[in-house]
């Protein structure tokens, strides 16, 4: 059970064909933050304009506004494109102005791991456990193994989940042993371009994917 307010995340999984990988990212990605997710005004301004030519994205509202029409127009956008509504387990990958960069518990080749960054604040088990259903339900062929370090990695393992066919298989409160061993994340943000979590071919490989699958199911099923 998690008792700390900053849990080091470590996920080890199958890895996944890339397509695949980029449709995941642009599905767990929190557009709605993407206001707040870099200082590079320049990559920021390149990403919503990708956003707005190839996903149609309305203007993501600032969260100083009050809840007004550009709030609900982009949860419809983001409930039409199948965005994951998620607490904790986000992916960073398009931009992110953490200390150690863009990040995630997959990357864009379709690797499915973690052990360098924590979740949080304070986040409970049933938390962790709302985001991995929805994980699990969106993405059936992912399998990993899900699990939460106390203190930031230094701890004890404090929970830890099974994802594989489309759902959340076990759940153990109480691990014995690491699933991985956590490791410190290179500084990034002192390094041109260190907010920056691809290409811009990247991105738009991964938003064109993503409108080939929306197009191909015929819209997601929330």
């Amino acid at each position: 059970m998690i008792t700390t307010k900053w849990p080091r995340l470590l996920v080890l999984g199958e890895p996944v064909e890339s397509v695949d990988a980029w449709e995941i990212i642009m599905r767990t990605t929190d557009w709605s933050w993407l206001p707040h997710a870099t200082n590079d005004r320049a990559w920021r301004t390149l990403v919503e304009g990708l956003l707005g030519t190839y996903a149609q994205i309305p203007r993501v509202p600032d969260y100083s506004e009050p809840a007004h029409g550009a709030y609900f127009a982009y949860r419809e956008w983001a409930r039409r494109r199948g965005v994951l509504d998620l607490h904790y387990l986000h992916n960073a990958r398009v931009a992110s102005n953490w200390i150690c960069g863009p990040h995630g518990w997959i990357d864009w080749d379709g690797q499915v791991e973690a052990s360098t960054w924590n979740v949080g604040k304070w986040p409970k088990d049933e938390d962790i456990r709302f985001d991995l259903d929805r994980i699990a339900a969106a993405f059936p062929r992912l399998r990993m193994r899900v699990q939460v370090v106390e203190d930031e990695g230094a701890g004890r393992p404090a929970a830890e989940w099974l994802v594989e066919r489309g759902e959340v298989a076990w759940y153990d409160p109480e691990p014995r042993r690491l699933i991985a061993t956590p490791q410190d994340c290179k500084i990034a943000y002192l390094r041109p371009g260190g907010e920056r979590g691809c290409s811009v071919g990247q991105l738009v490989d991964a938003l064109l994917e993503w409108n080939r699958v929306l197009e191909a199911r015929g819209g997601y099923e929330r």
